[in-house]
C-alpha cells in the first residue's frame, strides 16, 4: 500500500457494532436458522467466537452440509422477525450527515450479505446516509480479508490508503500479537489481512494468554469453542483458524481439551 499524506477521502464503516447493534438478533436468527436445518441451537459463548465472521464461516462452523446460498437465504426470511431486535447506534446518523457535510464520502462494508445489509440499514434509517454499500458475498471474501474494504472504497471513489476505517472496538486486535507480528521475519497472507483489516483474524480481541500467535487466538477464545462443542483440534480449527498454519499450537490445544472437558463432566452424587 502507497504511502498517503493527503486528506482522509472517504470513511469506511463496519455496520454491526458501529451503526447498528444487531449481536442479539444475530443469535436469534443463526439458531432459528440451525433448527430449520435439523441442527440443535448453540450457547451465546459458542456463537460469540464465530459472530460476524460471514455466512461462509458460519457454515464450516455447524453446517458444512449446506451452501452458503441456502444459509444466506435462511438468514434473510428469519431475520424479518428480528428486526426488532436490532438497536441503531444514536450517534450514527448525526456522524454520516456531518461527513456529507463535510464532503467526505462513506461506505459500509460488511460481512453480512447485501441484500440483508441494505434491510437493516434501511430499517434504521441509514441507508440514504452512506454513498455505498459494500457486502462480503460481492468482494468474494470478508473481514478479515481486506477485499470488502477494497470493494467499498471503491464505490465511495476514493483509494483505499487514502480512507480511514471504523470498526467496533472490541474487534481489535491483540496488541501483543501485533508486536509479535511486526517483529516477523515474512508473514502469511492471513496475518497481512489481520494488520490491514484492524481485526484478529478469528474476528474477535484475542481473550487471555496467546495459544496460536499465527492467528492471535487466546485460550479464553479456545476455551468458549470447546464449551460450545469443539471437542476435537479440527473442529477448533474449522471455528478459530487455531492450529490450521504451522501446527505447534495443537499439543496445547489437545491438552486444553482434555481439561476443558474434564472440568465440563456432571458430578455425580456418591449417596445412592
Amino acid at each position: 500500500m502507497s504511502a498517503h499524506d493527503g486528506p482522509v477521502v472517504a470513511v469506511l464503516f463496519d455496520m454491526d457494532g458501529v451503526l447498528v447493534f444487531s449481536e442479539d438478533a444475530w443469535f436469534e436468527v443463526y439458531n432459528d436458522t440451525l433448527r430449520h436445518f435439523g441442527h440443535p441451537p448453540i450457547p451465546r459463548t459458542a456463537f460469540d467466537a464465530i459472530y460476524g465472521n460471514g455466512t461462509e464461516a458460519d457454515r464450516d462452523a455447524y453446517m458444512r452440509e449446506r451452501t452458503v446460498a441456502e444459509i444466506d437465504a435462511a438468514y434473510a426470511r428469519f431475520f424479518q422477525t428480528r428486526l426488532d431486535r436490532i438497536r441503531p447506534n444514536p450517534e450514527a446518523a448525526g456522524a454520516l450527515e456531518g461527513l456529507k457535510a463535510g464532503g467526505v464520502w462513506t461506505a459500509v462494508a460488511t460481512n453480512t450479505n447485501r441484500p440483508l445489509a441494505d434491510r437493516i440499514l434501511e430499517a434504521q434509517g441509514l441507508l440514504s446516509l452512506v454513498d455505498a454499500v459494500a457486502g462480503a458475498d460481492e468482494a468474494g471474501a470478508g473481514k478479515p480479508d481486506p477485499a470488502v474494504l477494497r470493494l467499498a472504497a471503491a464505490r465511495a471513489g476514493a483509494p483505499l490508503e487514502a480512507c480511514l476505517f471504523v470498526g467496533p472496538a472490541h474487534d481489535a486486535g491483540d496488541w501483543d500479537v501485533v508486536k509479535s507480528l511486526f517483529a516477523a521475519d515474512s508473514l502469511t497472507d492471513d496475518q497481512r489481512a489481520m494488520l490491514l483489516s484492524g481485526r484478529s483474524s478469528e474476528g474477535l480481541v484475542s481473550a487471555g494468554p496467546i495459544v496460536c500467535a499465527c492467528f492471535g487466538v487466546g485460550r479464553a477464545t479456545i476455551c468458549d469453542a470447546i464449551a460450545g462443542g469443539a471437542l476435537t483440534a479440527a473442529e477448533i480449527g474449522a471455528k478459530l483458524k487455531a492450529g490450521t498454519n504451522c501446527g505447534s499450537c495443537l499439543p496445547e490445544l489437545k491438552q486444553l481439551i482434555a481439561q476443558t472437558s474434564v472440568k465440563a463432566l456432571p458430578q455425580v452424587s456418591a449417596a445412592h
